[in-house]
């Protein structure tokens, strides 16, 4: 490899470093705490996660957005046939894709459930939103254990969704991170809560920012939900391999963001259950990362 090109991959990963520290900080966390021949795979991993997550709030119109989850399809397509190569993020998954063995039909599957983040409206029922979570977090979970471990990629099919450690992982995380972010969401004509538990609430979606008392109920049922996630993700990690754990250390984040939000009374708009900096849970994650067990 040549100065040039080393230089280059250094200010890619830069690129893809600074982009995850700055939108999605306990992942980059949780990239930091995996072995360091695998940090910057993931960190390109995570990076065009945020890129994908933040369409819907970057495009004025639905099909500005459904143009640009079209071109991410276009990239990934190409870094599987060897195309041609982007530059920017784009281009380090790119590269990322070209050195692993990871499935195209998770990329697939990740962008086709992030595109339902076009249509503001609540999904209909928890299945509906449980499906949504595992479309986009589980299947983020799933690429990167493939990423950590060859062997781990290699036993799955082409045709096979995401693990079952990968799933109740996944769900629990995004269910942690939907109620965190409820209050931004709805402040910004967005709900994720199922229209089902909104009508046996006997709220509509478009008042809840106005109604704290009938959002802690639904907030507490979401988080019993994740909690059992949790509880299944923690039993099923026991059979994963070590290389491969930093692909679940969200679940010791997860498990202090429940904490947290049980303490604050299951209300998203308690300071503390906003507050991204704590010792506690930079203490589970490093007990999480020092003996590989979540």
């Amino acid at each position: 490899m040549n100065v040039e090109q080393s230089e280059s991959d250094e200010g890619l990963m830069t690129l893809c470093a600074e982009h995850v520290y700055s939108f999605d900080k306990d992942r980059y966390l949780v990239t930091m705490a995996a072995p360091s021949v695998a940090r910057h795979k993931l960190m390109t991993l995570y990076a065009f996660n945020v890129e994908v997550a933040q369409i819907c709030d970057n495009v004025s119109e639905s099909i500005l957005g459904d143009i640009r989850f079209q071109w991410w399809r276009d990239q990934i397509a190409s870094a599987y046939a060897q195309g041609p190569r982007s530059s920017g993020i784009a281009g380090a998954l790119y590269d990322t894709i070209q050195t692993s063995n990871i499935r195209q039909s998770l990329f697939e599957r990740l962008l086709d459930s992030r595109q339902r983040d076009l249509d503001k409206s609540p999904p209909q029922t928890r299945e509906e939103l449980i499906t949504y979570c595992e479309g986009t977090s589980s299947t983020l979970v799933q690429l990167s254990m493939e990423l950590l471990d060859p062997k781990y990629s290699m036993s799955q099919s082409a045709g096979e969704g995401v693990s079952e450690l990968a799933h109740h992982t996944g769900i629990a995380w995004a269910l942690c991170g939907l109620i965190r972010a409820m209050p931004h969401h709805t402040a910004h004509g967005r709900c994720y809560i199922p229209a089902q538990m909104l009508a046996d609430a006997g709220v509509g979606w478009e008042y809840l920012h106005h109604d704290t008392d009938a959002v802690i109920p639904l907030m507490e049922t979401l988080a019993t939900t994740a909690e059992q996630h949790l509880a299944s993700a923690r039993q099923l990690a026991r059979d994963l391999p070590t290389s491969a754990v930093a692909s679940i250390l969200v679940i010791p984040l997860a498990s202090h963001y429940l904490s947290v939000l049980r303490k604050a009374g299951f209300n998203p708009y308690d300071a503390r259950v906003q507050q991204t900096h704590s010792i506690s849970k930079t203490l589970r994650l490093m007990w999480a990362t020092m003996w590989k067990r979540v």
